[in-house]
């Protein structure tokens, strides 16, 4: 893979290459990440600018999407997803998932709870 700066990619592939290796590397601070992407971090910064984003929001993006799966995909408490996807406090976790999903945790949860229930429900009346 050519680095970074000699791709012609564009901004959404950036920000799925590197939301892909900050799965692979939740704690990764920008530097690996850079490195793994074989640019400079100026570079990678100024790629994510033009995309219209930083490091620390696709970071704080992907922590939530991922904590937003295992909302839907298990029974853990929130303050457990919190820590799970790399929150240093559920309090923090909190004030993210607010501020990109409008809602706090707990309503989101529930609203897609709701949601699931209202799909199975309707699933069953068409095999009655």
């Amino acid at each position: 893979m050519p680095p970074l700066s000699q791709r012609d990619a564009p901004d959404e592939t950036v920000l799925s290459e590197i939301h892909r290796l900050l799965v692979e590397h939740p704690d990764a601070s920008i530097e690996p990440i850079a490195r793994l992407l074989r640019t400079s971090v100026r570079s990678l910064q100024r790629q994510l600018h033009s995309a219209g984003t930083s490091f620390r929001s696709a970071v704080l993006s992907m922590r939530v999407r991922r904590a937003q799966a295992l909302m839907i995909d298990t029974e853990l408490s929130l303050s457990r997803i919190a820590l799970e996807v790399g929150f240093s406090s559920p309090a923090r976790f909190a004030v993210a998932f607010r501020r990109l999903e409008g809602v706090s945790p707990s309503a989101w949860r529930s609203s897609r709870k709701s949601q699931h229930a209202l799909c199975a429900a309707r699933k069953h009346d068409r095999r009655i």
